[in-house]
């Protein structure tokens, strides 16, 4: 399918890279260090009887998600409500239908060929009548997403993107060779979304 491609991100899944692999106690005591502070070395916080970090990673946020916004996961599965899934639909929609992600990016063109603008939509599950809306906020060139009081801890992660792209777009423009390296495997969707736009423009899609 040349208009989208997927990206998924699993949660309490040690990566194959590390050298020493954490057990899963030891992955769970780093997510809930991390994002669950306050069940960090309790009961709540260890692991259960027959359960693996995936597992009681899913356990805990199904709480989370039942005591902070009143939405009932029991039946939801353990990927949706843990793991990050991002859709890129062509050519400029970014999807991520996920509880812990539930992001929507959608990018267009600024007033020249080096800007865009970045809109970021936050889609919080809920149960029952629909609330209103949230407040929208209009970020000037370095500002902070991390004060964006509805991102909470996303906002921080958001500037990171923000400060990466400055540094590839330069990178880019400073580069002599004409010659742009991916990775073979995580930027495979960055070469999947130029093949798409050079089969448009060669007239074969």
């Amino acid at each position: 399918e040349p208009h989208f491609s997927r990206f998924h991100s699993l949660v309490g899944m040690p990566s194959a890279n590390l050298i020493d692999t954490p057990d899963n106690q030891e992955t769970l005591d780093a997510f809930t260090s991390a994002y669950l502070p306050e069940v960090f070395g309790t009961e709540a916080g260890n692991l259960q009887e027959g359960e693996n970090a995936r597992a009681a990673i899913a356990r805990l946020s199904r709480a989370v998600y039942k005591e902070r916004m009143g939405v009932d996961a029991t039946d939801i599965p353990n990927s949706e409500v843990i793991d990050g899934t991002e859709y890129m639909v062509f050519p400029n929609m970014i999807v991520w239908p996920s509880f812990p992600n539930p992001l929507v990016y959608r990018f267009r063109p600024g007033k020249d060929q080096t800007t865009s603008y970045w809109e970021i939509s936050l889609f919080i599950p809920f149960e029952g009548e629909r609330p209103p809306s949230g407040e929208t906020y209009h970020l000037e060139d370095g500002d902070k997403l991390a004060d964006v009081p509805y991102f909470g801890g996303l906002g921080a992660i958001l500037d990171q993107d923000v400060e990466n792209l400055h540094f590839m777009q330069e990178g880019l423009v400073a580069n002599s060779s004409g010659v742009f390296h991916t990775s073979r495997y995580q930027e495979q969707r960055i070469r999947h979304y130029h093949e798409t736009l050079d089969r448009y423009l060669d007239g074969t899609l």
